[in-house]
C-alpha cells in the first residue's frame, strides 16, 4: 500500500515548490512561504471480515506575509484538486506515479488566522485487519528553508 499522505502532500508541493514546508511543528520564526502538515485526525470504523475503514480529516495551513495571498493560495489548491475529480494520484516510494488514486471528499478552506488559512480535506482507506498482509511505505521529501 502507498502511503496516501505523501500522495497528498507531493500533489501539493508540485502546485507549490517555492514554499517551506515543515511537518512535526512550525518553528518559530518560520520561513515564508510556507506550508505546515500536521498529523490528520482519524477515526476508526469496521469493516469486512478481514478489513476495517480509516475516515482522515487533515487540516493543512499555508501561511503567507498576508490573509489575502494564504487565501489565494488555498484557493489555487483547492481548484486543482476539484479540476482533477477530487482524484489525487498515488505515488509508490520511489516517488513515481502507481497508477492508482486516492479520492478526496470535497476540499474545504477557511481562514485560521491573519496571514494564514487552511485546506481541509477527508478520505477513506480500507485496511487489511491482517498486519503481516499490509505493506507501509514512506516516502520523504529533501525540502529546504529559504
Amino acid at each position: 500500500m502507498v502511503d496516501e499522505m505523501s500522495s497528498i502532500s507531493k500533489f501539493i508541493l508540485d502546485i507549490l515548490p517555492e514554499f517551506n514546508v515543515y511537518y512535526d511543528t512550525v518553528p518559530e520564526g518560520f520561513n515564508l512561504p510556507c506550508i505546515y502538515f500536521p498529523v490528520p485526525e482519524i477515526e476508526q470504523y469496521a469493516g469486512g471480515v478481514g478489513t476495517y475503514q480509516r475516515h482522515y480529516s487533515w487540516f493543512i495551513n499555508f501561511f503567507e506575509k498576508t490573509t489575502r495571498a494564504a487565501w489565494n493560495t488555498v484557493s489555487l489548491v483547492q481548484h486543482e484538486i476539484i479540476k482533477q475529480h477530487n482524484m489525487i494520484p498515488l505515488i509508490c516510494d520511489d516517488g513515481s506515479v502507481e497508477g492508482y488514486f486516492l479520492h478526496i471528499q470535497s476540499p474545504d478552506i477557511k481562514k485560521i488566522e491573519e496571514g494564514a488559512a487552511q485546506l481541509y480535506i477527508q478520505w477513506d482507506s480500507v485496511r487489511l485487519y491482517d498486519n503481516n498482509s499490509e505493506l507501509v511505505q514512506r516516502f520523504e521529501y529533501n525540502t529546504h528553508s529559504k
